[in-house]
């Protein structure tokens, strides 16, 4: 196996294979295509920061991990293509081959290229990709597996009935009830966007629905989309899903009022739900609620539609639909001396921070459509 680090303008030459091996980890989203990533880089101005790490082996890539590399206090530092609005790319490893001496060879290229410390956040480490970083860490200077928080799968089961039966007594109660009131008030119909002939038409629809989210708390707060300059961000974002066929926006709407909306993207039998909000007005009805009820019941009745990921902290409100929790946490890897230091700081000085932030350890909520939630304040220690 041999791995290299490439520019952004380096893995465009590869373009082919890195999509194809996107496709091969499913569930991926289009987020991992070296189209979204360029887009990432240059729409966040970092394309001269960004690295690719890749894994050849007699020549076909098998292996890839995009990473934003910089200097934090003297120490070259790794992480994901990340911030709070947007994300991009994730580990990818063809499973036929030795996934864990693939991610070894990626981080010695990392440690051989002077960067002293891998911090990876918000990772899926039960999935078999991770978990193999995971276990790659372990031979270096010095690592930390940190549960952070679970995401809410909400996964199709043998029909929408079981899937209903399955959902607690009172979340049916409400669901009736809010079918029942808005039906009163007028008209209540879902509607689902995607495959958009005009451009013009797909933006307007993304600003009608950001526009919702800006009417409630996030606006007063100034951190809705709109009122954080973000608008934009969105707009292009759903442009580049679109050009995969994977952009949908969906409405809840009242007498042809939109009440609360969806914006995501479906990829090979998964929604991934990227922003969701309703109207405050019609709060009390829980519209939000009643419109993710109803894409559980157009995806029972989709064979092409497995699943929803809500990505995510799973909530209370997100746990109502949820049958699975996923959980994500924190890969600290120290590959040179500096980096092994700032492992071990973050181990000893991190419960003290916690504490005098008077962080509440984050508990998985209990799952409302059954599934095993069975997780504690324990999980804040991985490893």
């Amino acid at each position: 196996m041999n791995a290299q680090l490439l520019t952004i303008e380096q893995l465009v030459e590869y373009e082919t294979e890195w999509n194809a091996l996107a496709d091969a980890n499913t569930p991926t989203a289009p987020a991992c295509y070296v189209g979204f990533l360029k887009w990432w880089a240059e729409r966040h101005d970092c394309r001269l920061s960004m690295r690719i790490a890749v894994v050849f082996d007699g020549g076909r890539l098998i292996a890839g991990l995009p990473l934003i590399v910089t200097r934090k206090r003297g120490v070259r530092v790794a992480s994901l293509p990340s911030n709070e609005w947007t994300s991009a790319g994730d580990l990818l490893i063809d499973r036929a081959t030795d996934m864990q001496a693939a991610c070894l060879r990626i981080l010695q290229k990392l440690r051989d290229r002077r960067i002293a410390l891998c911090w990876f956040e918000w990772v899926r480490y039960e999935s078999p990709r991770w978990s193999a970083m995971a276990a790659a860490s372990r031979h270096f200077l010095r690592d930390e597996l940190r549960f952070q928080h679970s995401t809410g799968l909400v996964e199709e089961a043998n029909s929408f009935d079981d899937y209903s039966r399955r959902l607690t007594k009172n979340a049916r109660k409400k669901i009736r009830k809010a079918a029942r009131q808005l039906s009163e008030m007028g008209e209540v119909r879902v509607e689902r966007h995607n495959n958009f002939a005009l451009s013009s038409h797909r933006d307007t629809l993304v600003r009608r629905a950001f526009e919702l989210e800006d009417r409630g708390w996030k606006g007063a707060a100034g951190s809705s989309a709109i009122q954080s300059g973000k608008l934009d961000l969105f707009i292009e974002k759903a442009a580049q899903f679109d050009a995969s066929n994977s952009f949908e926006l969906w409405f809840l709407q009242l007498n042809d009022r939109p009440i609360a909306f969806d914006y995501g993207c479906r990829w090979k039998g998964t929604y991934f739900s990227e922003k969701v909000g309703y109207d405050p007005e019609f709060h009390r009805f829980g519209p939000g609620h009643y419109l993710t009820y109803k894409m559980v019941e157009a995806m029972h009745a989709d064979d092409a539609w497995r699943a929803i990921d809500t990505l995510g902290v799973l909530s209370e409100a997100s746990a109502r639909w949820s049958t699975t929790a996923v959980s994500a946490g924190r890969l600290l890897v120290g590959l040179r001396p500096l980096g092994a230091l700032a492992v071990t700081a973050y181990q000893l000085l991190g419960p003290c921070v916690r504490l005098a932030r008077r962080d509440a350890p984050y508990r998985t909520p209990e799952l409302g459509a059954g599934g095993d939630s069975a997780l504690s304040s324990a999980e804040s220690a991985v490893r």
